[in-house]
């Protein structure tokens, strides 16, 4: 049986600083269909994580891809930037291997609907 890494061996601000950039991140990955997400808090969360990555690849390519003009572009690079970057942090013990957050819907319209409920009820 695998055992799941977690951030348990970090110290508690180290932890909580992680956990707030992945925060910021994933919900600049649920606003990048709307519009470019190169916030001066994107740029925070991924500075706040480079000591967390062992590869800088996934950071630089969430920032690139957040400035994109194109919706296309933007979500797409966005989203695979940001599954290359929860893949470093796990991969260095910075992140745990589940986080019930990254698969909640930003949309609760959308999420109501998907568990087959009327968002309106």
């Amino acid at each position: 049986m695998f055992a799941l890494r977690s951030n348990a061996g970090m110290r508690p601000h180290a932890r909580i600083i992680v956990d707030l950039a992945v925060e910021i991140l994933l919900s600049a990955k649920g606003e990048a269909r709307l519009g470019r997400v190169d916030t001066v808090a994107v740029r925070l969360a991924l500075r706040c994580l480079l000591a967390h990555c062992p590869e800088r690849w996934p950071l630089a390519s969430f920032w690139e891809a957040a400035g994109e003009e194109t919706e296309l572009n933007r979500t797409q690079g966005v989203s695979a930037a940001f599954n290359g970057i929860l893949r470093q942090l796990r991969r260095s013990g910075a992140y745990p291997e589940y986080n019930p957050a990254e698969y909640a819907d930003p949309d609760p319209a959308r999420a109501a609907t998907n568990r087959g409920r009327i968002a309106d009820e």
